[in-house]
Parts: C-alpha cells; structure tokens; sequence
C-alpha cells in the first residue's frame, strides 16, 4: 500500500475525526473507506457518459466501473439514461440465439 499525503481543512478533519468516532474506528480508514465510494461512482459515472455517448456498450461501461452488467442497467435506469439497443444489436442477438438451437 501506498502512502498518499493531502492538506485538510481543520474543519474537514473535524468532519472525518467526529465520523470515525461514530463508527469507532480511525480517521485512516474513514478517509479509504470514502475513497474508495467516490472511486467507485465516478468510475460509473464516467462509463455511463461514454456509454451515453455512444462511444462504448453498456457491457463495456459495467466492465469499466468493476461491477455487473445488471447493476449497471440498474445504474443507468436511476439515471434515466435510455437503453441504447439499436436493430442491429437485436439482429445479433437473434443470431445467437439461432446458433443455440
């Protein structure tokens, strides 16, 4: 693991010390715990852009935040990002289908 050096605001550090408290652990793991959330939805949310975009598949998006094709259709639909299924993805999949049989 590598160590990471910020400057805090005493109010900031007022914020994380009363949080850690709470939940009875350090200021340490407060701030990798809150992290690492924030990692995680700006990874959504940047994959939702660039699927969004059109640049990349919805596949592709949960591939890129770490998490499930499902979550990430869960995550699109909170935010009311459309489906983007075009004639040819459903041309496809009815190909593939025809392959299974």
């Amino acid at each position: 693991m590598e160590t990471v050096t910020t400057r805090l605001s005493e109010n900031e550090i007022s914020k994380l010390d009363w949080l850690a408290q709470i939940h009875h652990t350090s200021r340490s793991q407060i701030l990798r715990t809150v992290i690492d959330d924030g990692v995680k939805e700006e990874l959504i949310e940047e994959s939702l852009r660039l699927y969004q975009n059109k640049e990349i598949t919805l596949w592709r998006a949960a591939e890129l935040a770490g998490i499930s094709l499902s979550k990430m259709m869960s995550e699109a639909n909170q935010r009311r990002i459309p489906h983007q299924y075009s004639v040819d993805d459903l041309l496809h999949d009815i190909d593939v289908l025809e392959r299974m049989e």
